[in-house]
């Protein structure tokens, strides 16, 4: 069901996925109030929340695994005042940092293994400083 589909009845809204209420409410955001939040997905949220941060009151952030939360810090930012850094494992620290260093300061670098660093330093060289020495 796309955002500009006419929904009337309660069985049409009840039908939504999450997706279809993320591209809803970004389009029309007068019908939050209907919104099952619990049907969003972290995919939705960090989608959600990029083009409508009001709603971030409503998310479920300790829901999220470390995976999830690599796709909202992407789009959303913000959120890292949120995110459980110690679920995140060496390979997640390396996934993210590669594209985001602006989070190097809540990394765990004891947590990076051989492969995490190469692949970490293979974007981001100016963490070597923090790679411990063999």
């Amino acid at each position: 069901m796309r955002a500009n589909e006419k929904l009337d009845d309660s069985h049409e809204w009840s039908e939504l996925k999450g997706s279809d209420w993320c591209e809803l409410l970004m389009k029309q955001p007068q019908f939050a109030d209907r919104c099952p939040w619990e049907k969003l997905h972290a995919n939705n949220w960090a989608m959600m929340l990029t083009y409508n941060p009001q709603y971030s009151d409503k998310c479920p952030w300790e829901k999220f695994c470390a995976a999830e939360w690599l796709v909202l810090l992407k789009h959303y930012p913000p959120s890292a005042d949120h995110c459980p850094w110690e679920q995140f494992k060496g390979f997640h620290w390396a996934l993210m940092l590669s594209e985001q260093p602006q989070f190097a300061s809540s990394c765990r670098w004891e947590k990076l293994s051989a492969n995490d660093w190469d692949s970490l330093l293979e974007k981001q060289p100016q963490f070597a400083k923090f790679r411990p020495k063999p």
